[in-house]
């Protein structure tokens, strides 16, 4: 799956930054430099790990761009989002939003009961969705 090939990567790299240096080692005959493993301690590695996690991005390259998954950062209202990435193009262009939502939540035409909802940005030059999908999970009407 190219999305974890991509995240493995990442890690990777995060991994050599920390691990890898290159050290010269005086001597009265030509010696090359050489790159060895330093040790990496558990905190160091929680940390790099830490770090990967909270700024992972993943991404899906496509002939149109990259898709760029990401979570949602408003707690009440947990999910992904899936955004556009175009070569020359500045910004992000929304194309979908999957979320929860409670049955406290005022938007007017809900179910009284907590659901997961889907928005679709079908026209790229509108900032608010076209579509919206209210997920029937339970199977009721």
């Amino acid at each position: 799956m190219k999305v974890m090939q991509n995240f493995k990567n990442h890690l990777l790299e995060c991994f050599q930054k920390q691990a890898l240096k290159v050290s010269v080692v005086k001597s009265k005959r030509p010696i090359k430099p050489f790159t060895y493993m330093r040790a990496v301690g558990t905190n160091e590695l929680e940390k790099i790990l830490t770090d990967a996690f909270e700024t992972l991005d993943l991404t899906v390259d496509t002939p149109l761009g990259q898709l760029k998954i990401t979570e949602t950062t408003d707690p009440h209202h947990p999910g992904l989002s899936i955004d556009l990435l175009r070569p020359n193009v500045a910004g992000e262009i929304p194309l979908v939003l999957v979320e929860y939502c409670g049955a406290e939540d005022a938007d007017a035409d809900l179910p009284a009961k907590e659901q997961l909802i889907t928005r679709v940005w079908g026209q790229a030059s509108k900032e608010d969705y076209t579509d919206r999908i209210v997920h029937n999970l339970k199977g009721d009407a």
